[in-house]
């Protein structure tokens, strides 16, 4: 049988393991060995840590996806396409313009989150023809101004609705 100081002492740990857990908010669960010493596995709870962000200034998804999520300081877009938000109609007069709207949607989406294209770490193009690359790369270059993000422009067979361009992002945050 334990003293009562060896008892005071667990009773504390339990305590201290039982209020610091319920601040951090996270389950403790805790079980003493046969030192009587104790045990602490925190769990923590996964939906604090997730928010879809979702503006009217970026086109409405057209699947079962958010615009983006943002998760422990970091944003992950969906793939932007040139869907105008007010119009919903497509913008592809020109591979450029296409671009442009394709940013401008990316914009309103980083915005929402608090962000802008400073804290963007890593995009990922996917283009229709490798032939635009150089006019969609002279497009997506004029909203940087400075440490360009990691970035991967594939060419793909197709792309949704029919459009020759596609961006994703990931930004971070503090």
């Amino acid at each position: 049988m334990p003293s009562n100081k060896q008892s005071t002492k667990l009773t504390r740990r339990s305590f201290l393991a039982t209020t610091l857990g319920l601040v951090a908010g996270s389950t403790v669960l805790m079980s003493a060995d046969a030192n009587h010493s104790t045990k602490i596995k925190e769990s923590k709870n996964k939906k604090n840590m997730k928010k879809v962000i979702s503006t009217k200034n970026a086109p409405s998804a057209i699947g079962p996806y958010s615009q983006a999520i943002l998760v422990n300081g970091f944003l992950y877009t969906s793939g932007q396409i040139a869907i105008n938000p007010e119009t919903n109609e497509l913008v592809m007069e020109n591979i450029q313009n296409e671009t442009h709207q394709v940013m401008k949607n990316l914009k309103a989406i980083l915005t929402e989150a608090g962000m802008d294209f400073s804290d963007v770490v890593k995009t990922g193009i996917f283009l229709q023809s490798m032939n635009d690359f150089q006019a969609v790369n002279e497009v997506y270059a004029s909203y940087f101004s400075s440490d360009f993000p990691a970035r991967e422009t594939v060419e793909v067979a197709k792309l949704p609705k029919g459009v020759n361009v596609e961006i994703s992002m990931i930004a971070a945050k503090g």
